[in-house]
């Protein structure tokens, strides 16, 4: 048998999980106690010489093992503190190619979490409600289902599930009506009532999912059937005193869903669902758990909603072979807010909101956690298994991904990927054969630069004018402070510039493709990288100079930087003058700089001009004049 797959290290097994049949009781919510067996299908893919099942469980007490109806013994594998902890459960005979083995556990105990400061993953209770989230923080295997169910707890294996779950009603009161209701993924199959003190909720997933994709929840739930025409099952379970902001909140959910099916295909699982808990969001396939304290701010807009619907499609429908992949489902998912985001507020809000993700992610994630690589990130703080990276950088990557594709083509390469690994897993090197066709030749670079490697390009813009002929030269310097960084070339840059000639304004995206990009301009005036109406990039624009030449390319102006706040430089070339002016729009002299006698570097304090476009003059002592264009912006 091969070692078991790591959180990070898929290692391929000659068995595939088919289901996971569970019947559990809870008898009390605040003490998370359960008493429960699990049954596992198992389909051996090769055969296999002395086989054995492996199965995670963390911090619940086994009762007993069987493999086929038969009790048998288990052997624990390393530590609880290791990301590959597991048991392991050696079969009597050899297995052939297809046979199937029926594995059993028999546990009970009082179900946890990954613990620490701030733990998140794993089982909770908090005001009222019982529920469990499907992955940690920082907990070392990452996936966290184990905390409550037996199960080979690892994404590249998914496997339908039935749960049948039992409770007992403290209060007498009917569910729905007051009393406890067990919620989980897939369709409510069957419910029951025995007298006044037990309940059963039987949930059937038919869907192919992922161990951390599975949950519960109890609590005293109201349910809300936000369903529309055209729309799947919409369900939210809700405290009943958190009714109406649920309403308000989830108000768009139909909207979201046919925009989603509309851009990625049908909706593929068997309800939309949402239930409140106290910590979230998770995307659990088909019911979300979702933070009561986004619910109450009533934000119909709900990004966050719109985020863990994405990932019905993006980790759900498919998910990564191992958690190295998972940029995957986040930097999608964070995608698809703005996707939202352009359908309710339109393309300007859009690009607005990749241009606020960028700066977020450039002045304060990467200066948090560091710069890290979207795929097989390094995990120990100030990273964790969801370092904010994926989410931002990835966004914004998967932005200028569709600037380079264009939409037609980037739609199809996402709706490629989705079909051809519908209901099973996939890695980064699937992500870049289904975008090939839509990147061509830039696909492996696009995913060296911005998915493998570090970093965002920081560039210096220099404006040179010889003979009054301007030029833009635009340099990546981001290596002169940090040589791991790479130099961009499939770096989609939106300029607004005033074009050579005829002076209009052009709105464009050029293509940076190596260290350097030289473009003729009319002039520097109304000159900005990263701004137009076309795209928005990862992109850092670290200093503007100006320079002026008349007759010999020997003589400049450096103007730095520009446009400028309140302190200038200014260096002079060969230039001998007395005072250098500036002067606005209209030609009026605002301010006369004095130039001391023999030198040829100067700094200036323009804190007294309003912002605007000036220019600047000198005067050299033989008579010529030399003028640069000057912009004050605060």
């Amino acid at each position: 048998m091969p070692p078991i797959s790591g959180p990070t290290h898929y290692v391929q097994q000659p068995f595939d999980i088919e289901h996971y049949e569970l019947n559990a009781f809870i008898d009390s919510l605040p003490t998370a106690r359960i008493n429960a067996e699990c049954t596992i299908q198992v389909r051996w893919t090769q055969s296999t010489t002395q086989p054995s099942i492996p199965f995670h469980l963390h911090e619940l007490t086994i009762d007993s093992v069987l493999i086929n109806g038969k009790r048998i013994d288990y052997i624990q594998h390393g530590e609880p503190v290791l990301d590959t902890f597991h048991y392991r459960v050696p079969l009597e005979h050899d297995v052939g190619k297809d046979s199937t083995t029926s594995l059993t556990v028999y546990y009970h105990g009082q179900m946890q979490n990954e613990h620490g400061a701030m733990p998140w993953g794993g089982v909770h209770y908090a005001d009222s409600v019982l529920y469990t989230l499907g992955v940690g923080f920082n907990s070392p295997y990452v996936s966290n289902t184990a905390y409550w169910m037996p199960c080979y707890d690892h994404p590249s294996d998914k496997a339908t599930f039935r749960g049948t779950f039992r409770i007992r009603q403290p209060t007498g009161a009917a569910p729905w009506e007051g009393g406890l209701c067990v919620v989980s993924v897939g369709k409510l199959v069957h419910e029951e009532n025995f007298g006044d003190t037990l309940s059963e909720f039987v949930w059937e997933q038919n869907e192919p999912c992922a161990t951390y994709l599975l949950t519960f929840a109890a609590g005293p739930f109201k349910r809300l059937i936000l369903t529309k025409r055209g729309t799947p099952d919409i369900e939210v379970y809700s405290l009943a005193r958190d009714l109406a902001a649920s309403e308000q909140s989830y108000k768009l959910l139909p909207e979201m869903t046919t925009l989603f099916s509309n851009t990625f295909g049908a909706y593929p699982m068997a309800k939309v669902g949402y239930v409140n808990t106290q910590k979230g969001a998770m995307e659990h396939q088909s019911l979300v758990s979702f933070p009561v304290s986004l619910v109450k701010l009533r934000d119909t807009i709900n990004t966050t909603a719109a985020h863990e619907l994405a990932h019905q499609w993006w980790g759900d429908l498919v998910t990564p072979l191992d958690f190295s992949h998972v940029w995957l489902t986040e930097a999608f998912a964070t995608f698809c807010e703005s996707l939202w985001i352009e359908h309710l507020l339109g393309w300007d809000i859009y690009l607005t909101t990749h241009a606020d993700g960028a700066t977020r992610y450039r002045t304060r994630v990467a200066r948090q956690e560091g710069t890290l690589p979207l795929y097989n990130f390094p995990r120990t703080p100030p990273s964790s298994n969801y370092p904010e990276t994926i989410y931002r950088k990835g966004a914004i990557v998967l932005a200028m991904a569709r600037t380079l594709a264009g939409d037609k083509a980037f739609f199809a390469a996402l709706q490629r990927y989705l079909d051809d690994h519908r209901f099973g897993v996939a890695t980064t090197t699937n992500m870049i054969e289904a975008l090939t066709p839509a990147l061509g030749s830039m696909v492996q670079p696009f995913f060296d630069e911005w998915v493998f490697g570090i970093g965002w390009p920081k560039l210096s813009v220099e404006f040179v004018s010889t003979a009054g002929n301007w030029k833009a030269i635009i340099r990546q310097t981001q290596k002169s402070t940090n040589p791991t960084w790479p130099i961009f070339t499939t770096l989609p840059l939106n300029l607004v510039y005033r074009s050579p000639g005829s002076g209009n304004l052009a709105d464009t995206v050029i293509i940076m493709q190596s260290d350097s990009l030289v473009l003729p301009v009319f002039s520097p005036e109304q000159f900005s990288i990263n701004n137009g109406t076309k795209c928005r990039s990862l992109v850092e624009v670290s200093s503007t100079t100006t320079s002026l030449t008349t007759q010999s390319a020997a003589e400049r102006i450096h103007v730095y930087p520009n446009p400028a706040d309140n302190i200038v430089s200014v260096r002079l070339e060969n230039i001998q003058a007395r005072y250098i002016n500036i002067f606005d729009v209209g030609g009026v002299l605002c301010m006369q700089l004095p130039v001391p006698d023999g030198t040829s570097y100067h700094v200036f304090n323009l804190q007294t001009l309003v912002p605007g476009l000036f220019t600047m003059q000198t005067i050299s002592e033989t008579g010529e004049t030399f003028t640069t264009p000057l912009i004050i912006s605060r």
